[in-house]
This record gives structure tokens, sequence and C-alpha cells, in this order.
């Protein structure tokens, strides 16, 4: 009995270690005295109380700093009995008047008329103070996560209250994150298809309470393409994540000077063609070409608009080079994927004597295809810009190898999806065009909507802290995503180093929502877990069962170019298939029997060029 009773204590202390050590820390006093089946003692509980505080996780907190606090609130409170009130207050405005004043006039670039400029001014101050609080908030949410969530949770179910989804699936009596986890199951698109489709053809209050101002289409990697419903109240949400961000980078990086008073170059590839109208009147299309993006903006782009509107995607990018080239003063790139910038430079490489020409001359290639109003719009903003153009011929003349610093010296970095399939492009760009830049993988975005913020831009890996605000999240282990209705963890109870399906409840009306992404839980901001992306969860090559994963795959041709230099000089690009050829040339027992080598070539054209791999 007594050895019973030993084995008992041992297990408890083996189980708060192990818990604790899955979330990267040491078992608490409290924790270990649970374990052990009895009631923690008052010293224990302060022990706990007083290292909670003291080791907290403070890196993405908001300081203030007191020592200004005070001396400001005191001289506020002195000022009344030494001026007049209106002095105070004329003093006042007189004084903000010429600290913005100034502020922006120091700022301001003269590639923007004054309007356009200030208004992005305004923009940014009211976008700060809103990442202040946001951030403040981020913080507070992480020391207890649980509870962020759960009002999460009821937060997105209560904006669609008054619709027939929420009304059909009993939502009105779930008062928890228990009950919502036990009374509705994991879900698909499937599930909501027949409601879309009634938005989609104008019914009102079918899935989401507001008005949709748009409908997100998704690429249908793994499936048909899904119509994902976009409101108002998603938008707040969306850019208050958004602020919140801008709030951690700018401790990183100069974000706010770069895109506070200066265009940057959007690298533009969505063809105006794929966007629909719906019979309701709403705009159907991808994330990228959200108006969320743009609307009421102005021209904040190194390209006029009208750029945008160019059918032929590689006209459109031809003209967004020149416009792009001929800024002197350019700090940022924003790409959406490495793939997209990497072909960019790659297009500036082929194509530079005809884009000085068109520099110097101040004209667009006439054998463009852009129709005449807008190739018209385009002229009135090009000027012939003779030095310009000797610069640039002098710097391309020299090779391409870290343009970008070279004809850009103040550019700072370029916001781009790094991870995943993107990561070999990404190789490309740092070995050669945008060697001394920052590769800034900001996000994971779905059409789902913003799903974790990368806070470490200088991280070689990048992490991810999820958004506990923004959606409520859940957690399928990797070895449970092929069952229906597999068990789920909550943000707390995922481990580290374990890969996870994510399922995610938004504002949207979509509950438990299985959106595919595969995460690696790598580190916790507090209770807030960081995470690496992996693949797509369906997104896997499988001809007996091996389920290979484009990551696996990236690697292992990653691996062969490193082992064999004198055979694989470079990987250019890549794509795969299922290729039932292994039944011909023998696979028995997981090893492939070469019968007689082969050789294959793979055309793989793209709309800048076509090259082989």
């Amino acid at each position: 009995m007594a050895e019973e009773r030993s084995t008992r204590r041992v297990s408890g202390l083996d189980k708060g270690a192990f818990e604790a050590a899955r979330h990267g820390r040491r078992a608490s006093f409290v924790e270990r005295a649970v374990d052990q089946g009895r009631r923690p003692s008052i010293l224990e509980r302060a022990v706990d109380a007083i290292q909670a505080e003291v080791n907290v996780n403070t890196e993405l907190a908001v300081v203030f700093n007191f020592t200004y606090l005070w001396v400001i609130v005191a001289g506020g409170a002195l000022l009344p009995f030494l001026l007049p009130i209106t002095s105070i207050i004329i003093g006042s405005l007189l004084l903000g008047s010429l600290f913005v004043t100034i502020d922006f006039l120091g700022g301001w670039n003269p590639e923007w008329s004054f309007k356009v400029a200030a208004i992005q001014y305004f923009k940014v101050r009211v976008v700060e103070l809103l990442g202040l609080y946001n951030a403040w908030l981020y913080h507070r949410n992480s020391l207890n996560v649980r509870a962020a969530q759960e009002a999460t949770l009821l937060t997105n179910l209560a904006a669609n209250r008054d619709t027939e989804y929420y009304r059909d699936h009993n939502l009105g009596s779930i008062e928890n994150a228990s009950d919502f986890l036990q009374s509705q199951p994991l879900s698909k698109y499937d599930k909501y298809r027949p409601y879309v489709d009634r938005m989609l053809q104008g019914e009102l209050k079918v899935l989401t309470s507001e008005v949709p101002y748009y409908f997100g289409k998704t690429s249908g990697t793994t499936g048909l393409p899904a119509a994902i419903p976009i409101t108002p109240f998603i938008k707040k949400q969306t850019l208050a994540a958004i602020a919140c961000f801008l709030f951690y980078a700018d401790r990183k990086v100069p974000w706010k000077k770069l895109h506070n008073l200066r265009p940057v170059w959007k690298i533009s590839y969505t063809n105006p063609k794929v966007l629909e109208k719906t019979p309701s009147g709403i705009i159907l299309g991808p994330m990228s070409a959200n108006p969320l993006w743009t609307k009421g903006m102005g021209e904040i782009y190194t390209v006029p608009s009208v750029t945008f509107q160019i059918e032929d995607s590689s006209a459109s990018g031809y003209v967004q080079l020149i416009f792009a080239l001929r800024y002197r003063d350019l700090g940022a790139i924003e790409g959406t994927f490495a793939s997209i910038v990497y072909f960019s430079f790659k297009r500036m490489e082929a194509d530079w004597r005809s884009l000085v020409e068109n520099i110097r001359n101040g004209t667009i290639r006439q054998d463009l295809n852009i129709s005449d109003d807008i190739r018209e719009i385009l002229l009135a903003h090009l000027k012939p810009d003779q030095a310009r153009a000797d610069f640039l011929e002098e710097q391309f003349e020299e090779g391409f190898d870290n343009i970008a610093a070279r004809i850009w010296p103040e550019m700072k970095l370029i916001n781009c999806i790094t991870t995943g399939p993107f990561e070999i492009y990404a190789k490309h760009l740092r070995e050669k065009y945008t060697k001394d830049i920052l590769l800034y993988s900001a996000s994971v975005v779905a059409t789902e909507g913003f799903m974790a913020l990368n806070m470490w831009p200088y991280n070689k890996t990048p992490r991810y802290a999820l958004i506990p605000k923004l959606h409520f999240y859940e957690f399928i282990p990797i070895d449970l995503t092929g069952e229906a209705q597999p068990r789920t963890l909550l943000m707390d109870q995922v481990e580290i180093g374990h890969d996870y399906e994510i399922v995610i409840t938004s504002a949207n009306g979509f509950n438990r929502y299985r959106i595919g992404d595969v995460v690696r839980v790598v580190g916790f901001y507090n209770q807030i877990p960081l995470v690496e992306f992996r693949h797509r969860a369906g997104a896997n090559l499988n001809i007996k069962g091996e389920k290979v994963t484009e990551l696996s795959m990236i690697q292992c041709l990653t691996e062969a170019a490193h082992r064999m230099p004198e055979k694989i000089k470079e990987i250019v690009d890549y794509t795969s298939c299922e290729n039932v050829m292994l039944d011909v040339v023998g696979f028995k027992n997981g090893t492939v029997v070469i019968q007689q080598p082969q050789i294959f070539s793979l055309q793989h054209k793209h709309n800048f060029e076509d090259f082989t791999v």
C-alpha cells in the first residue's frame, strides 16, 4: 500500500512537470500541490502570485513612463491657479496645432498632393492610438487566454443573433465555451453553402445579421472555391488587429516612417476580371482585392490606382515597375507573396532597357495591352526624367546583385509571405535581388480572416502569435485530422512542438469551421500560442498512403540540391503531382526500384516568362 501511494505521488509530480513543460515553463507550487492531491498552502499561493507578476513575459506589454505622466497631471492641476482657463485652452490648441503642423510638414513627400498627404497623416495617427489600446489589451488577454477566448466566442455568436442560422442551431442557449463545444459539431463549407448561396441572391439575415460589403472567394486549393461573407463588424475587428500589429511592428522596424507620408510599391497581381458582381449587387472576389485595403485611402501607392484596372497582368506588372523605379525615395514594398516579389524583380532584370527608356522619355511601351483611356491617364502622371533614367541605367549595367538597395537607398523592408511554398522564392530574393533588405512575413492570413501576427520580424523562421479577440480557436491534433469529428484542444491546452489543424469560430457565422491550415506550436507569449505555418491539411501527395506534404517535398528538394551540387546547380521552381509510374518502375515495401534511368523536363509557364526546371 505504501509502495502504491509512493507510485501515485511520483506519477502526480511527473504529470505536473509534463503539463508545465509542454507550455515551456516549470510547474508551479500550486500545480504540484494539486497533483499531490492536497490543498495548496497560503505560502504556496503567495509564492505563485509573486512569481506570476515577476516572471510574466512583458515583451509585448505597453509600457508607460509614469514620471512624465505625473508631471503632466501635476502641471494640468496647477495651471488653473496660474492662468485663466480660456488662456490654457487657447494655448493648448495652439501648441497642439504647431506640433501637428511641424510633424506633418517634416514628413510630407512632394510626390503626394496636400489633400492625400493630410488624410494619410491623420489616418496613421488614429491607427497609432487604436494600436496603443489594442496592444495593451493584447498583453492583458495573454495573461488569461481562456477567459479572453470565451468572451470572443460569445461576442462572435451574438453578432448574428437575429439570423436564420442562429435560430436553426439553437445558438441562443449557449452560455459558455463548454455549452458550445458540446452542442455544435465541427463543420466544413458544405454546411454553409446553402445559406451563403441565398445571401448571394440577396436574402438578408440568413447567416450574418449585417449585410456583407464583400464576399471573399477562396482559391479552392483543396476543394471547390468557397464564398466567405465579410461584414462591417468583421472589418472593425480586422482593423483593430491590424492596428495592434502596426503598433508592435513599429517597435522593431521603422514601419510608420516608411508608410506615413510617402508612397509604397504595392505589387498587385489581381486581374479585375476575377471580380464578380453577385445578384445582390455585392462584389465577390479574392481577399487580395478586398476594398478594405484601399477604399478611401486615395492615391497612396507609387502607381495611380487606375493601373489596377488593367486586365492584362503582364502589362499591369510592367506599368507598376515603371512607377516604382521612377520614385527615388521608395522605403517599402507590399508584395503579398514572396513569389510575386521575385517575379517582379525577374521582370525588371529582363526588361530594364525598355523600362529605363520609358522613364527617360515619360512614355509607356506601345506593344503593351492597355486600353487607350487608361494609357492616357497613366501618361498624364509620367514626366521625362533624364537624371533618374541615367542613374538606373548605370546601376543595371553593373548587374542585379543586391539591386533593390542600390536603386532605392531608403528601402528598409518588403512585406510578403515567405513561409510554406513561398520559402524557395524568399531564398532567391535574399541571395540576389534584396540581400540587405528585410523580408517581413507579417501575418498568417486566410480568406476567412487574419489568423496570427508576426511580432518578431528579425527571427530567421517566422513565428506568429494568434489573436484571441478575433476568432475562437480550436486545434485538432495532426494524427486525428482524418476523422470527421475529432476531439479538439483550446489555446491553453496545445503543446510545444506539436502540429495541429486550426478550427475557428468567427463573426461571419461559420462556427467550429475547419479552414484546413496546419500549424506547429513553437512557443507561447504568456498563454497565447506562437505558431509556424506548415501546410494545407488536404494538400498531400498520396499514391500508396504515404501522404507527402508540400513542405516535405520542398525540404527533400533542398536537401538533394545541397548533397549534389555538381548535378543540381539551383532549384529555380518546382511543381508536383501524383504519378502512378511508381507501379511501372517497381514499388515494393516503400522502396522504389528504378528499372531504367529516365530524364524528365518540366515546362513551367508564368505571366512574366517561360523557363525550364
